[in-house]
């Protein structure tokens, strides 16, 4: 009976020793099954991947080959044409030349026109016909100028000389002795003569002369005067022969002439019409106007300081000491007991000024 009961217990450990067993199978089944999923999902990543590069690495290709081709196609295009589509090239390069070159052919020859036309007026009205406009010189026949003189030389004053400047404006100057007569001047032509009608600002006088002009601006222009009338002061009847000269006004400065800092630049008594200017070069500049500011006489001087109070005058080769103040105090300058204050600018911008802070007042005539 012992037996059987060991028995039967040798039997339930064997039954619980292959339940075990049974069991530890499955779990290792189990977890083989896994290990297996696993593995097979690393796989299909690993091959996901693997596809993934292999289609960047395809798109990378196709990018290099469309590169290439894109190269090819640009050589081909610019370097390598065939000879048809060359020659085609060079047809259409030439069209575009042709294009291009038209409006500059046409631009330059109309350009040529214009130059040969302007030429032309020019030649036949300015260079080869005298004009009235222009400064003029007397030709003193008892003059020392030098026969073969320059119109720059011939045009320096000399304080003997006698000059018509005429301007395009219908303006003139009479200059003589360095003293410049302002005026108009009026041409007209009758019965194939030229006349020239002077008037002076000064004292509203008028002369008229008969006016022959000859000569062009390569040879050189010259303009013969005959008074018409008495005003001239000349005998009528007689011409007066002139040539065109570059005019300059200015007298030369006294030789080591000394300025007063103080006195250099413009003054004026607005009231009166009378205007000194000194300049750092050693010359003087007397202005009297109308009471409109028109300049009616200018004088050039040559000038020099010798003292607090005296400076020497030089007009032509008459040479006078005259005595000056200076009042710091109102920045005036004093001349023949008058004061003249500093003016910054030009007359006219004096005349404004002045016209602006009086204007009922009338300049003196």
């Amino acid at each position: 009976m012992d037996n059987n009961k060991n028995g039967i217990e040798n039997n339930d450990l064997l039954k619980q020793a292959l339940n075990e067993q049974d069991g530890i199978a499955e779990d290792v089944e189990i977890a083989e099954e896994n290990t297996l999923a696993e593995e097979a999902d690393v796989v299909a990543d690993v091959a996901q991947a693997a596809e993934a590069d292999e289609v960047e690495l395809t798109e990378i290709a196709e990018d290099a080959e469309q590169q290439e081709e894109y190269k090819s196609r640009i050589y081909t295009e610019n370097f390598a044409q065939t000879p048809a589509a060359q020659e085609l090239t060079e047809q259409n390069q030439s069209k575009n030349k042709i294009k291009i070159q038209m409006p500059v052919i046409i631009g330059g020859a109309i350009l040529a026109v214009a130059l040969i036309v302007f030429l032309g007026w020019f030649l036949f009205t300015k260079a080869f016909v005298p004009s009235v406009v222009g400064s003029w010189k007397f030709i003193d026949p008892t003059a020392t100028t030098a026969a073969d003189a320059t119109p720059d030389e011939a045009g320096v004053n000399t304080g003997n000389d006698m000059y018509f400047i005429l301007n395009d404006d219908g303006t003139f100057i009479q200059s003589a002795n360095f003293r410049e007569y302002y005026g108009t001047y009026v041409v007209a032509h009758n019965d194939g003569k030229m006349s020239i009608d002077f008037t002076i600002f000064y004292d509203g006088s008028t002369m008229t002369y008969q006016a022959v002009l000859s000569g062009n601006m390569f040879s050189g222009e010259q303009m013969a005067l005959t008074a018409v009338n008495p005003n001239t002061g000349l005998p009528e009847g007689e011409a007066y022969n002139f040539e065109k000269v570059n005019y300059k006004a200015e007298p030369k400065a006294i030789e080591d002439y000394k300025i007063n800092e103080k006195l250099v630049g413009l003054w004026g008594l607005v009231e009166e019409g009378v205007f000194f200017e000194f300049t750092q070069d050693g010359t003087m500049a007397q202005t009297m106007t109308d009471y409109l500011g028109e300049t009616v006489i200018k004088s050039y001087f040559a000038y020099s300081i010798t003292s607090d109070t005296e400076f020497t005058l030089m007009l032509g080769e008459q040479s006078a000491t005259v005595n000056y103040g200076y009042d710091e105090d109102n920045d005036t300058f004093v001349f023949e007991g008058m004061g003249f204050k500093r003016i910054e600018g030009t007359i006219a911008d004096a005349f404004a000024a002045y016209n602006t802070a009086t204007p009922d007042a009338v300049v003196a005539q």
